[in-house]
């Protein structure tokens, strides 16, 4: 059926000199050239975070061990993770130092 995406599909097709295609893909665009596993890591780690199970993700990668799945995607999610937590801290100090307050007083000026 045209337009639509099987999984049969990705494993039957194979792309004759995928490499230069995608190179001269960049030619011209202004972007800076990226290796080919930079876009697939993009859309798998979305398809991850949009909801698509860890064991999907590993087959839809071609992967057939999990622990390779885990340690190229996964690791991501936690990484992203981490950069959220800082980020709220960030956020916290923030509103602590820009409050208007004086230190070592709540919002009506008494002590704490």
């Amino acid at each position: 059926m045209h337009g639509q995406w099987t999984y049969s599909d990705s494993r039957n097709k194979v792309i004759n000199n995928f490499t230069r295609q995608f190179k001269r893909l960049h030619q011209g665009t202004g972007v800076e050239p990226k290796e080919f596993h930079d876009l697939r890591r993009t859309a798998l780690t979305s398809m991850l975070n949009n909801g698509l199970d860890k064991h999907d993700l590993m087959a839809i990668a071609g992967h057939s061990r999990f622990e390779t799945t885990e340690r190229f995607y996964l690791a991501v999610k936690d990484d992203l993770v981490d950069r959220a937590r800082e980020a709220v801290d960030k956020a916290s100090l923030l509103q602590i130092c820009c409050s208007g307050a004086p230190r070592g007083s709540n919002e009506k000026g008494q002590q704490t």
